[in-house]
């Protein structure tokens, strides 16, 4: 059984000794290493610039900060402010455009990357820290290669995961004002990972309180565990206590409230509540079109979906729950982490798991690539009588890994297709180049830089792109999704402000609540209110054309 990397003491004048230091030197280079390794490996996808449209919700709202504007007051968006606000402070350091997007993605992916291996290394011998490290950017980050929410909420609760585990350096019998602080950190960071997509935050913040409660029947230490859960909470508190004074202050409060919390048991829940498929569904439709259909992508994609929605989880989370149950009487010296990792891993994946598909599934996989790699290595190492093939069987995962990795990779470096945009040159398939340049071309030489203009129903990153302003509240705007009365808002502000132009993408975006299986076509909707505003008799609009199926709607003289 492997033992845990080493913990720093508990006082800043204890000496760390020779070997310790060496030791921790280690850690720290070969950490380095992982995070230039994944680095590499991110290198074939940074090309591909913002072209989705939850990118350009918060590339949007970056801007619109930067412009002066106030989260919720100014624009409205169901996503947590952390997200807008650090792509706001990366616009500011650098500039805004497709470069800073794709740079930011990039060295997030490496970071998080990093992560993994300092948490891996502390039940991980460093080869198998390296397995469950490297999967990451070899193949779960490249599914979903773009700037989200998600990732930021899963970097910030391996933060706090990290300084939980920082906690428990700590000797049972010191009264240490460290370990007390360590927990507060851990509040912070999990209130931040809640400010930033709001699922997530919770169930870290729930299983933080937990784990810091159960934690002391793991390690003997039965004392100050109302200190540090109420230390765990006032670090929590502080940090939504200032986004919270800072949105008074600004007349913004109750409108963050409305829409981060109100909203998401209003209209997003109901849109995840419309009948969509289950992940058994998932599985038995995509298995058959695998058999049906035999291809490369069908193969790939449906044993990369078993693995995240079933295998992952049951190995990672059920065998380590069956260990930790086994050894509760003479638990090894890691179990207390391991608990964390367990609490929290339930965590990341209950959080995405309210929609099972492969990107959710994805970003709910963090910390279960490390209990799934532990169990692996303990499988190998203690059953004697299954050595050999669980040997063989991890031979074959990783091939399928490297396999997958390396398709991807060509994949991407074969989208060579330009598109010219203010913003910067955008990549897209060779096929789609032509026709995506000319709906861009068609709204660069209609509206100048600056100008106003309205797209609908969901296509943000054109905002982003093409370096235009949005005079309401809403750069996206879905049927059934959005309120009737925010609907009818964007209606009334664009009468009011009279854009020169308005484009529809209702031909392209064949939007319904959400599609049942990763390969139907959407259901046809019905017009799009804006749309049917727009074609009103005395809208003051007429169709001018159509380009490319984006409808161009030109405001009479």
């Amino acid at each position: 059984m492997s033992s845990p990397i080493p913990s720093p003491p508990n006082r800043l004048n204890v000496p760390l000794g020779r070997e310790e230091q060496g030791r921790l030197r280690r850690i720290y280079l070969e950490t380095a290493g992982v995070v230039a390794l994944s680095l590499v490996c991110l290198i074939p996808y940074f090309h591909l610039p913002i072209s989705d449209p939850d990118e350009g919700i918060i590339a949007c709202g970056a801007e619109r900060i930067l412009g002066g504007q106030v989260p919720y007051r100014d624009f409205f968006s169901e996503l947590g402010p952390i997200s807008f606000y650090l792509h706001a402070l990366f616009f500011k350091l650098g500039t805004i455009n497709i470069t800073s997007m794709r740079l930011t993605v990039w060295l997030l992916g490496g970071a998080t990357a990093g992560l993994l291996y300092i948490l891996a290394r502390k039940i991980l011998r460093p080869l198998w820290a390296v397995v469950a490290a490297t999967i990451l950017p070899l193949v779960c980050y490249p599914t979903v290669y773009r700037v989200s929410h998600h990732w930021w909420a899963d970097f910030f609760l391996l933060l706090t995961v990290l300084a939980l585990s920082a906690s428990l350096a700590c000797e049972p019998d010191q009264v240490s004002e460290p370990r007390s602080l360590w927990c507060a950190l851990a509040g912070a960071l999990a209130a931040t990972a809640l400010l930033t997509m709001q699922t997530k935050g919770f169930w870290a913040i729930l299983m933080g309180l937990l784990f810091l409660w159960t934690e002391p029947w793991f390690s003997a230490r039965r004392e100050y565990r109302f200190r540090r859960v109420l230390f765990f909470l006032g670090g929590a508190a502080a940090v939504v206590g200032l986004m919270a004074a800072y949105f008074a202050a600004q007349g913004a409060l109750g409108a963050w409230m409305d829409a981060n919390l109100v909203f998401l048991f209003t209209n997003y829940r109901a849109y995840l509540d419309v009948p969509q498929a289950s992940s058994i569904q998932m599985i038995i439709h995509i298995g058959g079109l695998a058999s049906r259909q035999f291809s490369v992508h069908f193969s790939l994609y449906f044993i990369g979906y078993l693995f995240f929605v079933f295998v992952a989880p049951v190995v990672a989370l059920g065998g380590t729950a069956a260990s930790l149950i086994a050894t509760r009487r003479n638990p090894p010296l890691e179990s207390t982490f391991v608990f964390l990792l367990f609490l929290q891993g339930a965590a990341t994946f209950i959080s995405e798991f309210h929609s099972p598909d492969v990107a959710h599934l994805v970003w709910g996989s963090p910390l279960l690539l490390i209990l799934f790699v532990y169990q692996w290595e303990h499988l190998s190492v203690d059953a004697h009588t299954l050595k050999r093939p669980l040997q063989i069987a991890g031979v074959g995962v990783m091939a399928l890994v490297l396999l997958t990795a390396g398709r991807k990779a060509i994949i991407m470096s074969e989208i060579d297709g330009r598109v010219e945009t203010r913003r910067g040159v955008l990549y897209v398939s060779h096929d789609e180049s032509t026709h995506t340049q000319a709906m861009i071309d068609a709204i660069q030489q209609r509206v100048p830089p600056g100008g106003e203009t309205f797209f609908y129903p969901y296509m943000a990153e054109i905002y982003f792109l093409t370096a235009t302003r949005n005079p309401t509240r809403h750069d996206v705007l879905l049927q059934d999704f959005h309120r009737p009365e925010q609907i009818a808002e964007a209606v009334a502000n664009l009468e009011r402000a009279r854009p020169a132009y308005v484009f529809g993408f209702d031909r392209i975006q064949l939007l319904t609540v959400r599609p049942h299986f990763p390969d139907d076509v959407p259901d046809m909707i019905r017009p799009h209110p804006v749309g049917k505003a727009l074609a009103a008799p005395g809208s003051g609009y007429q169709l001018e054309s159509i380009v490319e199926d984006m409808e161009v709607w030109a405001r009479n003289p």
